[in-house]
């Protein structure tokens, strides 16, 4: 016998996206994180989880629209399984300035569907015949330097439960946290409090690194639905298996939609900006938001194309960021028609283009354009 887990986090509800984007996209990156919650509910409930656990920043913030919070419960309510499980995370935490949030989405929920996650304090459930205890690490305020898991290692850990902590919060090694406010944590003092599995939010790339038939006691999501270019991911969560001996197997699933994609490329011969175009045709143009960035010399004649590919390349993604620093090829035949034989630039040039150096042409033509002006 077994009970199955669908753990996710940092889904940030309600983001709003500032980027230079249009009103349509910002709507459909906004409605994206809702679909993608509907989208794992469907998966964990044909994959028959026992649990569905959101392991904090559910909401991106504490001040959520109603409607929003409407949304949200109406798509919880459709898990079929045992129990929904939330924990406030450093986004979404809870006190006096989220309590009204926070009841709004429990009125709204089935009753006997919730838990949420609290108080610092061992809740106990029956998945069929097998006894659960989950101990949490909620946050109550955006940043702290306490990790919220402290007072675990003082209770008494029943070895005939299934013991799941689930918490947020950096992890040394996984997250950046230089200052410590992000209620961090390490990896023994998570293995201290001597639980059988942890479920962590907070940091928005999957740990363990592997995809299938994993073997862990500490799980890491990373955000279902990428929100930025700083996010290299498609969006994951996990589905993870524990069994009455208490060992664990996990896989990884993809959860997202819309994926950002960061190119940067030298392109130094017309072929290279052929080949360019081609392997961002490749790309999903409803899906893929890109940033690009090309460096190189070209050409005259080449470099007139540049602006023409850049419209071509518009049309292959759904966004597209261009930020073009090619710069003109200095060659014999350029330097014949630009300045008079025999003049300083004439010599100067043609001698550099002669030697070994490949970069001393480039820069010496800039300077001389500098010292034209």
């Amino acid at each position: 016998m077994f009970i199955k887990i669908f753990h996710t986090a940092d889904l940030h509800l309600g983001m709003q996206f500032t980027r230079g984007y249009t009103k349509d996209l910002k709507d459909a990156l906004n409605q994206e994180r809702f679909d993608c919650l509907k989208r794992m509910i469907k998966t964990a409930n044909d994959e028959k989880c026992d649990l569905f656990v959101i392991a904090g920043d559910m909401f991106q913030t504490v001040k959520i629209p109603t409607k929003d919070i409407r949304e949200t419960a109406s798509i919880l309510n459709d898990f079929e399984g045992t129990r929904v499980i939330i924990l406030p995370g450093n986004h979404d935490y809870y006190n006096e300035d989220s309590k009204q949030m926070w009841n709004s989405l429990k009125d709204k929920v089935k009753d006997g569907l919730l838990i949420f996650l609290d108080m610092q304090e061992v809740v106990e459930l029956t998945v069929g015949e097998k006894k659960i205890n989950i101990y949490p690490g909620p946050c109550f305020s955006q940043h702290s330097e306490e990790n919220m898991i402290d007072w675990i290692k003082n209770d008494n850990v029943e070895s005939d439960s299934i013991n799941i902590g689930i918490t947020h919060g950096s992890v040394e090694g996984f997250s950046p946290d230089m200052e410590k406010k992000y209620f961090p944590k390490s990896l023994r003092e998570l293995e201290v409090c001597n639980l059988d599995l942890w479920l962590l939010g907070h940091t928005h790339i999957r740990y363990p690194r592997e995809t299938e038939s994993v073997k862990s006691d500490y799980f890491m999501p990373a955000t279902p639905a990428p929100d930025g270019f700083d996010c290299f991911h498609k969006g994951s969560a996990w589905l993870i298996e524990v069994n009455s001996d208490k060992s664990i197997k996990a896989k990884s699933i993809l959860t997202g939609k819309y994926y950002f994609k960061t190119i940067i490329k030298t392109v130094n011969s017309f072929d290279d900006v052929i080949s360019l175009k081609n392997e961002i045709q490749s790309e999903d143009k409803d899906l893929c938001l890109l940033k690009l960035t090309v460096e190189g010399y070209l050409d005259e004649d080449d470099l007139k194309t540049i602006t023409t590919i850049e419209n071509d390349i518009k049309g292959f993604v759904r966004y597209l960021e261009f930020e073009n620093n090619i710069k003109l090829k200095i060659t014999k035949d350029f330097i014949s028609k630009s300045y008079q034989q025999d003049s300083f630039p004439y010599n100067f040039l043609n001698k550099l283009i002669d030697s070994d150096n490949k970069i001393a042409p480039q820069m010496a033509y800039d300077l001389l354009k500098e010292v034209q002006k």
